[in-house]
């Protein structure tokens, strides 16, 4: 495969991205000066799936401090419109506050993660999920159990997944983790224990597209593999995504897929185009 056709999904992506936050420097006020003293700085990009919707997190200087806002647009920047951002609390430490990730299975249905963090013996996972049925104008909060932990969640178009593990206070690494999986409605979920998974290591990334869902398990390029919403899974091994940690995998499609794996103060990057079943190092100099 040549180097074109590998790297011409992130092309794309930059492309979009561009587009996207030019729009919102001229929706902002229209001139460079405006742009500086004015309204609105994006901070986070969510594409909503198999839409044109994309959602945009980010600032307004409300009296002396930045508050959080979110817009939406439909046609590549053009347009935007304001929505609601669920509660979200602040934090030093961060621009967008303690909102984890931000997913939406279409252009009306989204989920919010809060909360998290690291601290000095480890990371504490979110525990508060909202969620919106209308395309970000009203959110609610979803019952969470005490004690549960949500170290990674995707969206795809007709399911939601999400790994989750016991928690107890501050105490790390946590317990009993899972791969839940519900409609979106969200509201009953099924749990299954992740096939491979070795205990100690956090494992919160994964990627879902449709009926698919891939979760890198070890630190050696274990890879779960299921074509059925979860329910059953493949393992295979992938030496090259060895990592110090599990790879943060993203999937553009039913074929494609992009991991970023890190690899101490660095991190690699990889491709494939066959769901997985052979992956391709993207150069980074």
């Amino acid at each position: 495969m040549s180097n074109k056709r590998i790297l011409s999904p992130a092309r794309s992506f930059a492309i979009c991205l561009l587009i996207v936050l030019g729009g919102l420097s001229l929706g902002a006020g229209g001139t460079a000066s405006a742009a500086r003293s004015g309204a609105f700085t994006p901070l986070t990009l969510t594409r909503a799936s198999s839409s044109s919707v994309v959602y945009v997190v980010g600032s307004v200087k409300c009296s002396y401090v930045l508050c959080l806002r979110l817009r939406r647009t439909s046609d590549n920047g053009e347009h935007f419109t304001s929505v609601s951002l669920p509660p979200v609390p602040a934090n030093p430490e961060s621009a967008t506050g303690m909102l984890n990730k931000m997913v939406f299975a279409n252009a009306d249905v989204g989920y919010a993660l809060i909360g998290g963090g690291y601290t000095d013996v480890g990371y504490n996972p979110p525990t508060i999920l909202y969620a919106t049925f209308n395309g970000a104008r009203t959110w609610h909060r979803e019952k969470i159990a005490q004690g549960v932990g949500i170290f990674a969640f995707e969206a795809a178009a007709g399911q939601i997944y999400s790994v989750t593990a016991h928690c107890r206070g501050t105490s790390v690494p946590c317990r009993d983790y899972r791969l839940q999986h519900s409609s979106l409605a969200a509201k009953k979920w099924s749990s299954r224990t992740i096939p491979g998974y070795r205990y100690g290591l956090e494992l919160n990334l994964f990627g879902a597209f449709g009926s698919h869902v891939w979760l890198d398990v070890t630190q050696s390029g274990q890879i779960d593999t299921s074509n059925d919403d979860g329910v059953t899974f493949s393992e295979a091994a992938h030496n090259k995504l060895g990592s110090p940690g599990t790879c943060n995998l993203t999937a553009v499609s039913t074929k494609a897929l992009w991991a970023e794996c890190p690899t101490g103060m660095m991190v690699a990057f990889f491709y494939s185009h066959n769901a997985g079943a052979q992956w391709t190092t993207i150069p980074t100099n």
